[in-house]
């Protein structure tokens, strides 16, 4: 039996349920100790301490009271654009966690919740609009979801991508991991590597100048150079593209 279900989540959350769980998601990232920020008073799992301005606990941008380190993972659906220092409370998440922790978030996209509209129709409480990786927006708030996570000290982004779970807007959904090694973003690979793990679960990470496609290799955290002909058969047309691919240092 799955302990992930609470009942009286949010709407986002539980419409969110029944995909995560079959993702794996509790499995994978949501073990140990961790918080749920902005979740009112319920959780996202039984293992998750809730984290709400509501209930008493404080601002969600400083966490004070909640040591550096503690933390196995972090939950916050549809909170940071509701902050007015979004930037802030990021780098206060980032420092709760342990090495290895995960940090899952998730927003609405700019394109399909605010349609145009500044300030936001749909929530006027907003603060800040979200696009998972824009080169221009529209809104003068808005903020790019892959850039703020590059600026992350020792991360690893396992995945960005844009989900609905049956509603009419989609929403910017990010999992990162706090690693031990240094990873920096890159635009190209120059040589022509294969992974030599033998894995073939790969994320799309986008295209070079010369036209070859980089993934990266979910088992062992290579990144590839592959020729689209050869390799089409490897590529998961679900996944969303992210173009900047992440080699370690």
């Amino acid at each position: 039996m799955s302990k992930a279900f609470v009942p009286g989540l949010a709407s986002v959350t539980e419409a969110a349920h029944n995909r995560r769980l079959m993702d794996g998601w509790f499995v994978k990232y949501l073990k140990g100790k961790g918080l749920d920020i902005g979740c009112g008073k319920s959780v996202i799992c039984a293992n998750a301490t809730p984290w709400d301005i509501a209930n008493g606990d404080g601002d969600a941008e400083l966490l004070t009271g909640i040591p550096d380190a503690s933390q196995d993972f972090i939950y916050a659906s549809h909170v940071l654009e509701h902050l007015k220092h979004p930037r802030l409370a990021l780098q206060n998440w980032w420092s709760r966690l342990r090495g290895g922790g995960f940090l899952l978030l998730s927003v609405p996209e700019e394109d399909s919740y605010e349609k145009g509209f500044w300030p936001s129709l749909g929530n006027p409480d907003h603060k800040t609009t979200w696009s998972a990786n824009k080169a221009a927006s529209w809104s003068t708030v808005s903020i790019n979801m892959l850039e703020l996570l590059s600026q992350l000290p020792k991360h690893k982004l396992h995945s960005l991508t844009l989900q609905n779970d049956g509603h009419e807007w989609a929403s910017v959904e990010a999992i990162i991991q706090k690693q031990d090694k240094q990873y920096r973003r890159v635009d190209s690979i120059v040589a022509n590597v294969v992974c030599m793990c033998g894995a073939k679960d790969v994320l799309f990470r986008g295209t070079t100048i010369s036209g070859g496609m980089l993934f990266e290799c979910l088992d062992c955290g290579q990144c590839l150079k592959l020729d689209l002909q050869e390799h089409v058969n490897m590529v998961n047309s679900n996944i969303d593209i992210i173009t900047a691919a992440y080699e370690s240092k």
